[in-house]
């Protein structure tokens, strides 16, 4: 006796609204984080790290590994302007072609 070969629709995490649903989710994190990277780089050395001391890197081998961790952090995210500016510049567009997603 033989079967009949059936044939089956996709499976349902390949549909193409669960794509764009999982897709949309990842761009609205990935824009989060671009979010806090700029909130990052606004804060400015002088008038708001050294309150904490977190503006001097020599300073920051003497305190503790959280203190450090947050100090090699925030000096970090200076040297990304350029790619923050470039991703900031493509995020405007899709903003502007998807309506506010």
């Amino acid at each position: 006796m033989r079967s009949a070969v059936s044939i089956r629709s996709a499976p349902a995490f390949l549909s193409t609204r669960s794509l764009t649903t999982a897709l949309l989710y990842l761009y609205c994190n990935v824009k989060a984080g671009l979010l806090v990277t700029n909130a990052l780089m606004i804060l400015n050395r002088r008038r708001f790290l050294s309150k904490f001391g977190l503006d001097d890197v020599n300073r920051l081998q003497e305190e503790g590994p959280l203190k450090q961790q947050a100090g090699g952090l925030l000096m970090a995210v200076q040297y990304l302007k350029i790619p923050i500016i470039a991703c900031n510049l493509v995020t405007i567009v899709f903003e502007i072609l998807l309506g506010g997603a």
